[in-house]
């Protein structure tokens, strides 16, 4: 009966474990954007070099900075690196 009734629900559960995750990001992403003193970069990519970043930071243990620097090489072609660092900071103070 349990089993038959997680079967009936089981396509709704991907949706249950990922769409919080992607919203929060998304948000974080933005936040980001405003830590620039320009507006340079697009949230799409800042969407997706967060994601690579936080990856890094969870996967290896250098804890939470081995991503930061990942994050800043991974925006070299879009913004200056004098740039990036400190909105890397403000970003990470506030999260």
């Amino acid at each position: 009966s349990v089993l038959g009734s997680l079967w009936q629900i089981a396509w709704l559960l991907p949706l249950v474990l990922v769409f919080p995750g992607v919203v929060a990001q998304t948000i974080e992403a933005l936040a980001w954007r405003y830590a620039f003193r320009r507006d340079v970069v697009p949230v799409r990519q800042l969407f997706v070099v967060r994601l690579a970043g936080e990856a890094l930071n969870m996967t290896t243990p250098t804890a939470s900075l081995g991503g930061e620097g990942v994050k800043a090489w991974l925006l070299r072609d879009r913004a200056r690196v004098r740039d990036v660092i400190p909105s890397l900071v403000v970003a990470w103070v506030h999260q």
